[in-house]
């Protein structure tokens, strides 16, 4: 199960990497994965904890309706991310899900 969650968070690390706009690169670099402990829950982060980060990510994921430097229409690469490899990622638990099942004998 661990093993397929691994899986599908490089997936969507490698797609939100492919998604994400790259004027300067800066953005694509911030990409990471972080796991909690026990490896069961794993997310892909847009930025690094910094809030100047943070808001850079969500400014170029939502887009900007007002501020100083003017409105940008929004870039939901990773949630498109997520998606392109959500349909996998239910068939790999699956999977997993019922190896176990025959190892233990159900």
């Amino acid at each position: 199960m661990i093993d397929a969650i691994d899986k599908t968070s490089k997936d969507v690390l490698r797609f939100a990497r492919i998604l994400v706009p790259s004027d300067s690169g800066d953005l694509k670099s911030q990409l990471h994965i972080k796991r909690e402990e026990g490896g069961l829950k794993v997310s892909v982060e847009a930025a690094k904890p910094t809030k100047e980060d943070q808001i850079k990510a969500r400014a170029v994921h939502a887009g900007r309706k007002q501020g100083q430097r003017g409105t940008t229409e929004g870039n939901p690469y990773m949630r498109r991310a997520q998606k392109m490899a959500g349909v996998k990622h239910k068939g790999r638990v699956t999977r997993a899900l019922n190896k176990a099942k025959k190892e233990v004998g159900l």
